[in-house]
């Protein structure tokens, strides 16, 4: 190999090298959430990282289609919660659906047992198969897709 041949595999090995240090550091931020010295975030970013508040009425996230006795306390194609549901979801006064992320649900069971009129209401579901008005619940957490991550939850 020549000398002008070694020096041209060098700086094409070179330049190869800096590019990849160069790229190295977006990817990096990618993955962190943040840019190394002011440097702009490329690619896809968290969504849903602002905390809200919502009011609107709880449904089971596992059962469709529950009859006509449940139309008045839950969504079309959706049914009721009752004293055995374990996927929880919401809908908001605007009819979007939320279902809970998995670690929303037992938060939204324990505050379902802890209100009295929300637990009454259950049981009265589960035990008749009728459900006449909605269990209301206020949450706050963030939206991510068509899921919610509960941070608190309270049913009146």
């Amino acid at each position: 190999m020549s000398e002008s041949s070694k020096a041209s595999f060098s700086a094409v090995f070179a330049l190869i090298l800096s590019m990849f240090f160069l790229h190295t550091p977006s990817v990096q931020a990618q993955a962190t959430g943040s840019a190394p010295s002011g440097e702009k975030i490329r690619g896809p970013q968290p969504i849903g990282a602002v905390t809200q508040s919502w009011t609107g009425a709880l449904f089971d996230t596992t059962r469709k289609g529950c009859g006509g006795e449940t139309k008045e306390a839950s969504p079309i194609d959706t049914c009721p919660v009752s004293i055995s549901t374990v996927s929880f979801g919401i809908r908001l006064p605007d009819g979007k659906l939320y279902n809970f992320d998995e670690g929303g649900n037992p938060k939204a069971s324990t505050a379902l047992k802890k209100s009295q009129k929300g637990s009454k209401q259950a049981f009265f579901y589960w035990r008749t198969g009728k459900a006449l008005k909605p269990i209301m619940a206020h949450v706050t957490g963030s939206v991510t897709s068509d899921l919610l991550n509960l941070d608190t939850i309270r049913i009146d």
